[in-house]
């Protein structure tokens, strides 16, 4: 199995519309508000916190997000939206200044990174 390069990060309904756009290749780690902090990987290339409409409301997510940015070794911080979102106003403070990715540019991105040439 290839080592995961990315988390996602988000409720699980959202990144069931992320990892929908993904081939399942190993190289994403998925982490929702059920997730365990054990269970956490330590060091990733990327993080990506996706945002929906109820993502900005959540205080469980500030607090679950805000812990991977300070816990988590990762190269790259992105946000990513789902669905009609206005992503300035939703985006927690911490995450103000990262940059926003797409699912097709996540691809690009983890098909660099991995060497794995799985775009369709």
């Amino acid at each position: 199995m290839t080592k995961p390069l990315a988390i996602l990060a988000g409720f699980a309904s959202d990144l069931d519309i992320v990892e929908s756009g993904l081939p399942d290749v190993g190289v994403c780690f998925r982490v929702d508000d059920k997730t365990p902090e054990s269970c956490v990987l330590p060091k990733v290339e990327i993080v990506v916190y996706v945002f929906s409409e109820d993502t900005g409301y959540s205080s469980q997510l500030l607090s679950w997000f805000t812990w991977i940015h300070h816990s988590v070794g990762a190269s790259e911080e992105y946000v990513m939206k789902v669905g009609n979102l206005d992503l300035a106003r939703a985006v927690f403070d911490f995450a103000k200044g990262f940059s926003v990715t797409s699912i097709a540019e996540l691809q690009q991105r983890l098909k660099a990174l991995s060497g794995v040439s799985f775009l369709t």
